[in-house]
């Protein structure tokens, strides 16, 4: 096969999996609220909601270590396919067994077999994308789910909630999601190369790769979670709160592939240093600004704060294609997810118990803390591996 081939081939097999992560984006924003709003509906106390809301998360920490293991007993192409069927039938299902019961069991099973397609995504990603243009490709990864969560409650604000419309939509956008990457199965990566037993030694050969994917979970768990709550123990009300939020939600979708771009041309470990330089100052700016004027000012510190932060995991899985490749690849992708989640779970329980205890101003003052952290230990890193300078 000549270069051109090559070429053309990893390019059908992006389009393919950039396809896919679009649909899976949309997919996964508008579950999340749709099963939140109508556990509400029910008389569901928060916190039960929020366990139920956490069965997915603890699911992909489970998926991330077997990995290995499916790899070499199922195959990752069947179990990739196999996993979206589980996902649409989980779905489906949760149409048929409205109870909080039923919806535990099988939302962790739906988060067994996304972790699987999430993992490989990304791998596939890294592997396919040229080394000048990573940063590229990655942003549009990330602007491409992103955007999805974003539709999500869009698609739900059009259409009635209470019968099977929401959950069938959302089946067919699962099966739709199956479609590019079967077509185009036999042009993407294989990883089969995988090692007998699961390993934590790529957490030793780029620590800050993985303590950014924690860092990033920490922050945005506790932002995506806890912002509107801050905006209205400041007074900002409802109606502020969630204006909010929208900033740091378009923020963070807007501006992942100039970021992407940036590591490209600057070499993603400098811009991991930016990313948590960026989240430590604007910390400290957004209880000074929140009740101020103009009212454009606190957004627009909010849209880039939050770009910023949530560019750690993006940027941070730049720099995992270039770290490694091939079967490594896959696993420490599987690693980088499970510390992302990690952070997720931990970062709205620490976040929120700070709240409770000192008052409101503990949300981005533990964002601070994590940031200043994860900067000083970025830092430390790049002194003892210096790096080339700037790419032409």
């Amino acid at each position: 096969m000549t270069a051109a081939h090559e070429k053309g081939g990893d390019g059908n097999a992006l389009f393919a999996v950039f396809t896919s992560v679009a649909a899976t984006g949309i997919v996964w924003g508008t579950m999340i609220p749709l099963l939140t709003v109508l556990m509400e509906r029910d008389g569901v106390p928060a916190s039960l909601i929020g366990l139920n809301s956490a069965m997915p998360v603890l699911a992909v920490l489970v998926t991330s270590r077997l990995m290995p293991w499916i790899g070499r007993s199922l195959g990752l192409a069947p179990a990739l396919f196999g996993g979206l069927f589980v996902i649409a039938a989980g779905i489906l299902a949760m149409n048929f067994f409205r109870d909080y019961g039923a919806w535990l069991v099988l939302r962790f099973a739906v988060g067994l077999a996304a972790a699987i397609h999430w993992i490989l995504s990304e791998a596939w990603i890294n592997a396919l994308s040229p080394p000048d243009r990573r940063g590229l490709y990655v942003g549009i990864y990330g602007t491409l789910i992103l955007s999805g969560f974003a539709l999500g409650p869009i698609i739900l604000s059009l259409i009635p909630i209470d019968g099977i419309l929401p959950f069938a939509l959302v089946a067919v956008c699962v099966l739709l999601s199956a479609i590019p990457l079967y077509l185009l199965r036999n042009q993407l990566p294989r990883f089969d190369d995988r090692p007998q037993h699961a390993s934590l030694a790529p957490l030793l050969l780029a620590p800050t790769v993985f303590i950014a994917s924690v860092t990033s979970g920490l922050a945005d768990g506790a932002l995506w979670t806890l912002l509107t709550v801050y905006g209205i123990d400041k007074g900002i009300g409802e109606a502020g709160a969630l204006h909010l939020l929208a900033a740091l939600n378009i923020g963070t979708v807007l501006l992942q592939i100039p970021i992407g771009w940036l590591a490209d041309r600057i070499g993603a470990p400098k811009v991991l240093v930016i990313c948590g330089a960026v989240g430590l100052i604007g910390a400290p700016l957004l209880p000074l600004f929140i009740t101020g004027q103009p009212v454009l000012l606190l957004w627009a510190i909010v849209f880039v704060w939050g770009a910023f932060l949530a560019s750690l995991y993006t940027v941070g899985l730049i720099e995992l294609g270039r770290r490694f490749q091939g079967a490594a690849l896959a696993d420490a992708n599987a690693l980088f997810v499970s510390g992302y989640c990690i952070g997720g779970l931990l970062g709205p329980l620490g976040a929120g118990l700070a709240m409770d205890a000192t008052g409101p101003d503990a949300l981005p003052a533990s964002i601070m803390v994590v940031t200043l952290a994860f900067t000083a230990f970025a830092l430390a890193q790049m002194a003892r591996e210096p790096r080339p300078g700037p790419r032409p």
